[in-house]
């Protein structure tokens, strides 16, 4: 079983956002939970099946960012399906120097847009906690 790392194509954003609803998924995950909670859910699909669009939707934006690099971890012993077991997702700081431009905002009704709100404002306050007043400027991130 090698595992290779590669960079991400977009043919493989479908595996990633799978993986990344699997591992965060409201179930499992109590930010999740918070951001999809379960009277935002649409009944026609399973508990926490409608983060899969607005995921594949978000790494599909980093995907195209010069700033983001998304690498994903490849088992070429498994079938084309399955191959993709893992990703890494890094953002740069910007080349200029300056502050990433905001990302257009992705629509998801399952999604509680207060709460993605409020978890923004809080991660951006803690990034201005540990690295000063700049917060996330001038640092690589996850």
């Amino acid at each position: 079983m090698p595992i290779q790392l590669i960079k991400a194509t977009e043919e493989d954003l479908p595996a990633i956002a799978r993986i990344a609803t699997s591992a965060f998924h409201p179930s499992t995950d109590a930010l999740s939970r918070c951001l999809f909670p379960p009277h935002l859910q649409p009944k026609d699909i399973p508990d926490g099946e409608a983060a899969y669009d607005w995921r594949a939707a978000r790494k599909a934006s980093s995907l195209a960012s010069p700033e983001s690099h998304l690498i994903v971890a490849v088992d070429d012993d498994k079938d084309s399906k399955d191959r993709i077991v893992g990703f890494a997702l890094w953002d740069a700081p910007p080349a200029d120097g300056d502050d990433s431009a905001p990302s257009k905002p992705i629509e998801c009704a399952a999604l509680d847009k207060e709460a993605f709100e409020e978890m923004k404002k809080t991660v951006n306050q803690d990034a201005v906690d540990t690295f000063g007043e700049k917060g996330i400027a001038g640092v690589w991130r996850l």
